[in-house]
């Protein structure tokens, strides 16, 4: 019992706590730094959705250079725990401290759990157009359409994450198989006498980078190759046929999660202030359909006021194509209320001990 007294005791120190402070504010201007070359959304992954932040200084080789958010939440997450544990008594005057502390640790499980669990995607839709899944910003899949007659289609796909160089890609429910025989993650492509070829770029990593993905496939069955093809970003779909006359289509693109609902852009609207060209608002005028909920409605999503449905959030992000092209970014964070309900918390435990001494005080002058 001693040894776990001490124990709570050392990790639950003031010290540490400090040491705690000093890492994250490392990590912090650290992240500040990076964000200029390498934009947000890389900053967020290699500073602060990881354990290590990690340092390339002989090529592929990696080495951990400094305690990543991940790591450094842990360790404030154990410090707050132990310090409340061994420190903490529990008297009536302590109650206020008591709720403060709950909702600090809330605050710090809802972070990690917004880190590890949020996901975002993209809607990009046209008015007068309807759809019914969300587009990944940077994650790409194979999709291998089959057409069986003309009522319906069978569809495999593979997320790029099974792009490795000689991976075999197997297809579910399929007689053939593909092998990647390469993957460029940036590609030129460059046309040559039998077809197209991958010429690799740099790859991008700012937040408005656009990579063009290439991966050069070859299909086989159980009796032998059926060629290779390449794939693009930029290109249009390719078909193959196997030995029976059966097509296949491939395409790569942005990775797609299917949604139980459609949503049709009815009308987009890009105000600007008079006689200027200062955005002023951005608004678009959604038609929500959900058959088997039996619902059937209109929803407004502009700047600051997103459509919140199926634990989902849509945002007014951008626009394009002459502003008949509306940009959703599409939230997934089952956490989304824990920092509202932390900050809830801590506001009244401050509040309670705040009132408790005061009313201490007040006693003790009368």
């Amino acid at each position: 019992m001693n040894k776990i007294k001490k124990l709570a005791l050392l990790f639950g120190s003031t010290p540490l706590t400090l040491f705690s402070l000093g890492l994250m504010m490392i990590l912090v201007v650290m992240g500040t730094l990076a964000q200029a070359k390498v934009g947000v959304f890389e900053t967020q992954k290699q500073f602060f959705n990881s354990v290590w932040v990690w340092s390339r200084p002989w090529g592929p080789i990696r080495i951990p250079l400094f305690p990543g958010g991940l790591a450094v939440g842990a360790l404030w997450m154990l410090n707050l725990t132990a310090s409340f544990v061994s420190r903490f008594q529990y008297r009536k005057n302590d109650f206020g401290i008591l709720i403060t502390h709950a909702g600090l640790a809330l605050l710090l499980l809802g972070q990690f759990l917004t880190q590890m669990g949020s996901r975002e995607n993209l809607l990009e839709i046209r008015e007068g157009e309807t759809k019914s899944f969300l587009e990944s910003p940077r994650d790409h899949e194979l999709a291998v359409f089959t057409t069986f007659d003309e009522h319906s289609d069978q569809v495999v796909s593979i997320p790029d994450g099974f792009f490795k160089t000689n991976k075999r890609l197997n297809l579910p429910g399929l007689s053939l198989y593909f092998v990647v025989r390469e993957v460029v993650p940036n590609a030129e492509l460059v046309p040559e006498r039998d077809g197209w070829s991958a010429r690799p770029l740099p790859v991008g990593t700012g937040d408005d980078a656009s990579n063009n993905l290439a991966v050069k496939l070859e299909a086989l069955y159980e009796k032998g190759s059926l060629g290779t093809r390449l794939l693009s970003l930029s290109m249009p779909e390719t078909t193959i046929l196997d030995t029976r006359g059966q097509a296949y289509q491939l395409i790569l693109r942005r990775r797609r999660t299917p949604l139980p609902f459609s949503l049709t852009l009815k009308d987009f609207r890009h105000d600007v202030y008079p006689g200027t060209d200062i955005p002023k608002n951005f608004s678009s005028l959604i038609r929500l359909e959900y058959p088997a909920n039996n619902e059937s409605r209109d929803a407004l999503i502009y700047m600051n006021h997103p459509l919140r449905y199926q634990g989902l959030a849509f945002y007014q992000s951008g626009y394009g194509e002459n502003s008949t092209l509306s940009i959703l970014q599409v939230v997934d964070n089952p956490a989304w209320l824990w920092p509202y309900l932390s900050c809830f918390l801590i506001s009244i435990g401050l509040m309670i001990q705040f009132t408790l001494h005061l009313y201490t005080f007040a006693r003790k002058r009368s």
